[in-house]
């Protein structure tokens, strides 16, 4: 498999990488095998998330008893920690995150992997509709974002 490269830098697409390229596939089996091996790995990552925000959102609860507590003794409102956010260029830098805004990041991280995950299933089904010999040697050209196939060039000789 042949690939070209090109990552628009953070400054663009609010803050958000984008890793564009073409890939070139000898085979409709090498591009099926790629996003199956993608959306394994995305469920992987899924799985690893969720367990996370799991964790997350444990702390949280035993953050706000603490606090709860805490308040009681002392007669009056906690706070267990100052957090400053700066944006830069449309990046966000949190300092001292609360456990709210780590819970927000992993919700979103996954909101945009399950996202994806579809995307890939809809991609695949659509390839399959196609019907094309696995191991039919076509050269398939596909531009793909952020590893989503977004167009597929086939040349036929």
């Amino acid at each position: 498999m042949t690939t070209l490269k090109y990552k628009v830098p953070l400054h663009f697409n609010g803050g958000k990488e984008l890793v564009t390229e073409i890939k070139i596939f000898k085979t409709p089996a090498d591009l099926m095998n790629t996003i199956d091996s993608e959306i394994e790995h995305i469920k992987t990552l899924l799985e690893q998330y969720m367990a996370r925000l799991e964790e997350q959102k444990k702390k949280i609860e035993q953050i706000k008893k603490l606090s709860e507590s805490l308040s009681k003794l002392l007669g009056r409102k906690t706070d267990l920690g100052s957090v400053q956010e700066v944006n830069i260029m449309g990046l966000s830098f949190i300092v001292n995150p609360s456990p709210k805004q780590e819970v927000d990041a992993i919700e979103e991280v996954i909101k945009n992997l399950n996202d994806k995950l579809i995307v890939l299933q809809k991609i695949k089904k659509a390839l399959e509709s196609l019907g094309l010999s696995a191991d039919a040697e076509l050269n398939l050209a596909v531009t793909i974002i952020n590893d989503i196939p977004t167009k597929i060039m086939m040349k036929i000789s």
